[in-house]
């Protein structure tokens, strides 16, 4: 009797814990420009403009997020943001009046990118005239080196993409099974993720049908 209590309370914590993890709704990430974040690479005195060519930018992406290291004055002064696709032609645009301290800054885009870009264009522009920021990324080849007014920097700079809204891991889980088969064997697919949930499911059953006989 107490054996089966005992599996009565964790099954339903853990069904009630699950259900609340995958119900919490935040801002979600859809992509990154695949650029580790490793050191201060780009300095924007004021007045100065960034550019990284060769950028992807994943699909879904309505905010741009970045990270300020170093400022003069503490804080983040505005930023604008311009994205263009190979051909140079103007897809979205954003603006941030600033943050009082560094860190993590979200530029949000209008309109939203909702095709995948392989070979776009980033450019971000510091506002302030008197304001130095220093941003961070990460080293990389010379072809694909951010251009601060023209002249190559050290690295490129780390970007992280942003999905639209507030949203739960429910109503991602599409697109979660469907990264979850990318960059494996071919046979592995979107399937393979639900699969799985299956066979762990059905583990969970097995093993508590035989805590159950072992109680008898």
């Amino acid at each position: 009797m107490r054996v089966r209590v005992v599996l009565g309370v964790a099954v339903a914590f853990v069904a009630v814990a699950v259900g609340i993890a995958l119900s919490q709704r935040a801002p979600r990430m859809s992509g990154t420009n695949f650029v580790v974040l490793t050191g201060p690479v780009v300095s924007l005195s004021g007045g100065s403009q960034s550019c990284q060519a060769h950028t992807y930018v994943a699909p879904g992406t309505a905010a741009v997020q970045l990270v300020v290291v170093e400022s003069a004055s503490g804080g983040v002064p505005p930023l604008s943001l311009r994205l263009r696709d190979g051909a140079g032609v103007l897809l979205a645009r954003g603006r941030i009046a600033g943050a009082p301290h560094v860190g993590t800054v979200t530029v949000p885009l209008r309109p939203a990118v909702r095709a995948e870009r392989r070979d776009a264009s980033v450019c971000l522009r510091n506002e302030s005239r008197t304001t130095t920021v220093v941003l961070k990324g990460n080293v990389g080849p010379r072809e694909h080196l951010a251009l601060v007014d023209g002249r190559p920097a050290v690295g490129v700079v780390s970007l992280r993409y942003l999905r639209p809204g507030r949203e739960s891991w429910w109503a991602l889980l599409p697109q979660i099974a469907r990264r979850f088969g990318l960059g494996k064997a071919p046979f592995v697919g979107s399937w393979t993720l639900p699969l799985l949930a299956l066979l762990l499911g059905a583990l969970w059953i097995a093993v508590v049908r035989m805590l159950l006989r072992a109680d008898a």
